[in-house]
């Protein structure tokens, strides 16, 4: 239980106390828990020649973290998908950049594989982040067989979110891409690419959760706005709950 006294001086008269009405007492709630790792980057690629998938993932800091998972699945969902690793990822624990890798040689050829990573903490509790996919073909690297692409924002998962989330959207074509990060009242928190090229497929972007001056943004709601070049345009929002 918070107790909270408000003493006003003065709130005696000469006909007696005085009624103060309309007091609005406001208070937020400061968490400075560092976040126990962030993440720049998280791939696949196929590897034709020796036929494996390597993935590979890039962490800007770590805290109280034990190591990382790899879990696999055919289809775009982390329900039932397997984890493809017997031992544990170790982490650095280290505030400097660190990159790791995986080879997966447990794949069948001409598949379409999604991939996720497991943040194990020192107290055993767990968070995800992916998918990122990869198919399994040499002949065209991204594009499952028989797939229909269209261009369109898929959406933000984990939605709502801590620490981070991944933008997702698929092109039916080659075309640059924009996704800017908007908060509720209306001004620029994080551009996350601009007019970058992409190929025909699905695509992922992370966000770590910060502006662009690197520092993290506070709980709301925030619009993440995606364009590209053959003038498609929309906006979806997400929430950042802390």
């Amino acid at each position: 239980m918070t107790i909270l006294r408000i003493v006003l001086d003065g709130g005696t008269g000469a006909t007696g106390n005085n009624r103060f009405d309309n007091i609005r007492v406001m208070g937020f709630e400061i968490d400075e828990e560092p976040l126990p790792v962030e993440l720049s980057s998280f791939m696949a690629t196929y590897v034709a020649v020796n036929q494996y998938v390597e993935l590979q993932w890039v962490s800007e800091t770590e805290t109280n973290m034990l190591g990382f998972n790899v879990y696999r699945n055919t289809i775009h969902t982390l329900d039932e998908a397997i984890k493809v690793n017997t031992v544990i990822v170790p982490a650095t624990n280290t505030s400097n950049q660190q990159r790791y890798n995986f080879v997966d040689e447990s794949i069948s050829p001409d598949m379409t594989y999604y991939y996720w990573l497991e943040l194990v903490q020192l107290d055993l509790t767990n968070g995800f982040h992916g998918p990122t996919s990869v198919l399994t073909s040499p002949e065209d690297p991204g594009l499952p067989p028989g797939v229909e692409y269209v261009t369109r924002l898929i959406g933000a998962y984990p939605n709502p979110f801590n620490p981070g989330t991944n933008i997702m959207f698929e092109l039916s074509e080659t075309a640059n891409v924009s996704i800017v990060i908007y908060n509720m009242r209306g001004q620029l928190v994080k551009t996350l690419v601009s007019q970058n090229e992409y190929q025909k497929g699905q695509h992922s972007l992370f966000w770590d959760g910060t502006d662009n001056r690197g520092n993290a943004s506070m709980s709301g709601v925030y619009f993440y706005h995606f364009r590209t070049s053959t003038d498609y345009d929309e906006y979806k929002k997400m929430m950042l709950m802390k």
